[in-house]
């Protein structure tokens, strides 16, 4: 925890430091290593030395070359050995600058405690609130398969309006942006240009967010990435940076489109989790619409200058770079169970062929596969196939971003920024992907049970419907609706939950139609009310005969709860009759028993033992207090704790449901005012 702790510290201070026109991350490498010499008394250093130093004290990666790079400014250079010039000193960063951030990152810490505390209805012990502090420093930098990631998430997006918090965190996330741009960078001196060729291949999910299949926010994402490759290609004035695809990758989409055609011919089932699919569909009635919208798709790759390469033009069976082999495929499969692996292994082999083992530099390594998909990011940062220090074969949509505007030397000086450096809108995507992926293992679940059939057609479809409306893209998570989403990606006793709502959502869809029904009959009896007086008195008999009907069934309906109401609520009320003279009885009893034992016994034997009872009968309320009660009064405890838990037993015994009768009045209320 301490790492992590000390990182995303140091993450912070670093953007601190960088100010627009004051500092670059040159000077303020330089710094922190002027820092390092300075506090380590440093005489004689090496790059591998300060590189290891910066990890130990900021939990800093910074590749070697870039290293050598800043102590070729602080230093002097003899034979391989670099020597600190004379009396230099690092004013700007301190351990004490380093202490003070994390003091007030413990506030934000305090706040995501207490928010989980109350989500989750437990109270945490020091391991928990360690582990939810890591995973707060994981979130933060952008690390996979971080614990409690829902909460974080939920939590982030609840403090948004936070002024003070969304800076803390907002300064770690500028941070890191920078962090990122230094890692595999070629040379921290050349910021603020492209000069190499670079193609950059794009997979499935990517294509899917750059025509907003996915949802406004990942289009978004996709044209902030997009408007800094043009401007680097404008500032060049020739394309530099080619965006392309590979052919197996439009064989994907071409499938994916073909499955969307036989879902509207009835042929398959709508998995309600995949949204890009339940995008295409939306508006489509026929196999034609479909096909319209593949075309307008793969128009809208060319015109946007998106092309497509053919992937096994790049094969060499023989050669060393092929990563596409049967015993990787193995090893990988048992590293990484029920995934597809040889997919996501055949694109990264595409990549590593046409590198060709240029991997020391993200310019400089020619090419590199931008992905959306969780598997091949997990492939590509396997040991078996990246090696340390070496460029990754696949990145994420955020982190080129962040790569592209870092060598762009764009800063942080204007109020314009891409969507992706907003720490919110990765709170918002990361709960997106947790219900999407909810609801698909549901939908699994649903698919197995029509196949063995356990289940009718009737609730086969209540389900599904239900399932289609819990997903949610990432600009539909707002703070309004987040204990709804929490609660959707637990979806505890979904089966339940989905037939009380289907029941309701058709009983409901029944009583608006018949509204529909009588609404219309009302404007023909109004037009027809003009021809003949006979038959407008004909339709507004029959308009007040349906009324009076639909009106008497939701009025049975009520009066059906109101009596097993009355029921329960009379057994409550005699309970509580009983129960009130406990505390009396338990008095006579005492009163009896001192009365007997006096009797019996006499007063010299009794006189110790009545005063004893006594006195810690009267200490009670005080005990009580001093265990933190506000109050003792037996008879309150009765009335009110004993009663309402009472209350709830038996309304759950005879079936008494208040949300049921309130949306009949409302039904009812409804009728009337539609014919009124």
């Amino acid at each position: 925890m301490e790492n992590n702790k000390r990182r995303i510290a140091s993450l912070a201070l670093f953007r601190s430091l960088y100010n627009e026109g004051r500092s670059d991350v040159m000077t303020i490498l330089c710094e922190f290593v002027k820092d390092v010499v300075v506090r380590k008394h440093l005489t004689e250093i090496t790059p591998t030395q300060i590189k290891n130093e910066l990890k130990q004290e900021y939990e800093f990666y910074i590749p070697e070359y870039v290293v050598e790079s800043v102590l070729k400014k602080i230093c002097r250079k003899e034979h391989s050995k670099y020597y600190p010039k004379e009396g230099i000193v690092s004013y700007e960063v301190n351990m004490q600058a380093i202490e003070k951030i994390e003091q007030s990152h413990e506030i934000i810490l305090s706040k995501l405690v207490a928010f989980v505390e109350s989500k989750t209805s437990k109270k945490l012990g020091d391991e928990e609130i360690g582990n939810i502090f890591q995973s707060l420093c994981g979130f933060l930098i952008d690390e996979s398969d971080v614990m409690y990631e829902e909460y974080i998430s939920a939590f982030i997006i609840e403090i948004q309006n936070d002024a003070d918090l969304s800076k803390l965190l907002r300064t770690i996330k500028e941070g890191v942006v920078l962090y990122t741009g230094i890692q595999y960078n070629d040379s921290i001196n050349e910021i603020g240009s492209w000069k190499n060729d670079f193609t950059i291949y794009l997979e499935q999910e990517i294509l899917f967010h750059m025509v907003g299949y996915n949802g406004e926010l990942y289009k978004q994402l996709f044209k902030d990435f997009f408007d800094l490759v043009r401007e680097i290609n404008q500032k060049a004035k020739r394309q530099l940076i080619k965006i392309k695809y590979f052919d197996s990758v439009r064989i994907e989409i071409e499938k994916f489109f073909t499955i969307a055609e036989r879902i509207i011919e009835g042929k398959e089932t709508l998995d309600c989790s995949n949204i890009a699919m339940t995008t295409i569909l939306q508006g489509c009635e026929h196999k034609s619409d479909i096909i319209s919208k593949k075309c307008e798709f793969f128009d809208s790759l060319k015109n946007n200058l998106i092309s497509e390469d053919i992937g096994g033009e790049f094969i060499e069976e023989n050669s060393k770079y092929n990563i596409y082999h049967q015993e990787n495929i193995e090893k990988l499969a048992e590293a990484y169970p029920q995934r597809d692996i040889e997919w996501s292994l055949q694109l990264l082999n595409y990549i590593s062929l046409i590198r060709k083992g240029n991997v020391s530099g993200f310019e400089k390594s020619r090419c590199i596969l931008l992905t959306g998909n969780s598997t091949t990011m997990s492939v590509a940062f396997d040991p078996l196939i990246k090696q340390n220090g070496d460029v990754p074969l696949a990145t994420t949509l955020d982190y080129i971003t962040n790569k592209l505007w870092f060598k762009m030397n764009k800063g942080f000086g204007s109020n314009v920024y891409p969507k992706s450096f907003d720490i919110v809108t990765k709170a918002q995507i990361v709960l997106s992907a947790q219900i999407v992926g909810s609801v698909a293992t549901e939908y699994e679940k649903i698919k197995k049970e029509i196949s063995e059939k356990k289940k009718t057609e009737t609730v086969i479809i209540a389900e599904l419907a239900e399932l289609k409306t819990k997903v949610r893209k990432p600009e539909d998570i707002q703070v309004e609706n987040i204990d709804e989403m929490l609660s959707t990606i637990s979806l505890v006793d979904t089966e339940q939950y989905l037939r009380e709502r289907e029941m309701e959502r058709a009983e409901a869809e029944k009583q608006r139609k018949e509204n529909e029904r009588l609404q219309s009959e009302v404007e023909e009896a109004k037009l027809k009310n003009e021809k003949s007086e006979k038959e407008s008195k004909y339709y507004k008999e029959r308009l007040a005969e349906s009324r009076n009907q639909i009106i008497e069934q939701i009025e049975n309906q009520i009066t059906d709860i109101c009596e097993k109401q009355k029921k329960a609520d009379d057994r409550v009320q005699k309970r509580i009759k009983r129960v009130r003279w406990i505390p009396w009885t338990i008095i006579c009893v005492f009163i009896v028993c001192i009365g007997c034992g006096t009797y019996y016994y006499g007063w010299e034997k009794m006189e110790f033992l009545t005063w004893l009872i006594a006195v810690i009968i009267a200490s009670a309320p005080y005990l009580m207090f001093a265990i933190g009660a506000k109050s003792f009064n037996p008879q309150n405890i009765i009335d009110i704790k004993y009663k309402n838990w009472y209350k709830k037993k038996m309304y759950k015994k005879y079936d008494v449901n208040l949300e049921k009768k309130k949306a009949l009045e409302k039904q009812k209320k409804e009728v009337e005012e539609a014919i009124s």
